[in-house]
Order: C-alpha cells, then sequence, then structure tokens
C-alpha cells in the first residue's frame, strides 16, 4: 500500500485511503490491476486491514473496475453524513457513500493527478498535477468547475524540481497556533520524471495566506 490521500474522522473512527501500486514485471508505473483501499483505527497508531472501496458500485467486479489510484477524502460541504471519494481514472473520478459500503459513482472531470480539496467560502477548491506545476479548480456543486489555472512556484531556480514539480498537497493550518496559513507539500524531479521515477525526487514545502500567493 501506498501513497495515502489523507485522513478524515468520520463516525468515531479515523479514515484513511490507499492505493495498491503493483509492478510486478517490472513496470515503471502501476499496473492495470491498481485499487484504492480503505483503513480505519480508533488511535492512528493501530490499523484495520484495509478494504477496498468498490467505488464504481457493488455490481462492478474488483476486476471491471479500471486501473485507479491517488484516492483523496472529503466530507460533503452540505451533508456531513456524505462522503466523497476522489481517484485517479478518466482524469479525476469521484464517487459519494453513506456508510463506507455502498459506493455511487458520480462522474468525472478533466483534472491531473494527486488531487486533493479544500471547502473555501461554501465552494469546493480541487488541487491537481497536471504534466507539470499544480493546477487549481473551483465548484459550488461538484458539477461545473471553473479552471484557475497552474502555477510552478520557483521551479525555475530550483535544479532538483526542473524535471517535474508534481503531486502537490495542500493542508489548511489556518486555525492552527503558530502556523495560520495554508501549507503545500509537493515533491520535484531534476530531470525526465520517465528516467529518474524510481531514483530522484525531493519534497518541497511553501506556505500561502490565499491559496495562490506562495513563499
Amino acid at each position: 500500500f501506498s501513497s495515502p490521500g489523507n485522513v478524515i474522522r468520520y463516525k468515531n473512527k479515523w479514515l484513511m485511503c490507499v492505493q495498491t501500486y503493483p509492478r510486478p514485471e517490472g513496470e515503471k508505473y502501476g499496473n492495470g490491476n491498481s485499487r484504492i483501499w480503505l483503513m480505519e483505527s480508533d488511535d492512528l497508531e493501530n490499523w484495520s486491514q484495509a478494504k477496498l472501496m468498490y467505488v464504481k458500485g457493488l455490481d462492478v467486479a474488483k476486476e471491471n473496475m479500471g486501473r485507479m489510484i491517488d484516492p483523496y477524502l472529503l466530507r460533503d460541504k452540505d451533508n456531513p453524513d456524505k462522503i466523497w471519494c476522489f481517484y485517479k481514472q478518466n482524469g479525476a473520478s469521484m464517487s459519494y457513500t453513506y456508510d463506507l459500503k455502498k459506493w455511487t459513482y458520480f462522474g468525472n472531470i478533466n483534472s491531473g493527478e494527486n488531487v486533493c480539496l479544500l471547502v473555501e467560502n461554501n465552494k469546493y477548491i480541487l488541487i491537481h498535477s497536471p504534466s507539470n506545476g499544480i493546477g487549481f479548480k473551483k465548484s459550488k456543486d461538484l458539477k461545473t468547475w471553473e479552471d484557475l489555472g497552474v502555477i510552478s512556484l520557483g521551479q525555475e531556480s530550483w535544479p532538483w524540481a526542473r524535471g517535474r514539480l508534481t503531486a502537490g498537497f495542500v493542508l489548511d493550518c489556518k486555525q492552527v497556533q503558530g502556523i495560520g496559513k495554508y501549507l503545500m507539500f509537493f515533491h520535484g524531479t531534476p530531470e525526465d520524471e520517465s528516467i529518474t521515477f524510481d531514483t530522484h525526487a525531493s519534497i518541497g514545502l511553501v506556505w500561502s495566506n490565499d491559496l495562490f500567493n506562495w513563499k
């Protein structure tokens, strides 16, 4: 298991979404059997065995679900009992559940990978990674999206990220004492990622007051 999207609190449990990324024949990237899974915890230290998320519906068999990676969990902004899962498949696909067992597929949007989301001013802000840089989109209903553009931060002056800057994850720490900002973690590679995928990766950290101006 790898690439945990995030951890959320739901009905007295901690939930963490993860992916499998099989490469049995030495494939450069996870093959068509890549799937997304859910783990639970009472204390953030001891985690349950991972359970497959049937995000296409219980009537779609595991082998027919298609390749999916990069899960991210989100509580609906208008209904706290409704949980969304975003994942990389045909752009960013999304499904929802009310019990963590029965999922309903909702649709997909044109997006890069490593999606994460925030709720700001009663709107969803989606952060994603296109071929290079960190992209932002905005929606009030998860159906219609406004593209807010792509940023590359200080990539042009960072040798460790000149090949690709990607995988941005934004954490809202505005209410955390001593921080009071958004934090973004991301990674960079010094040259073509297809060459250095297994050997070179650096983690970067930037911060912002407004999600669009970063230091």
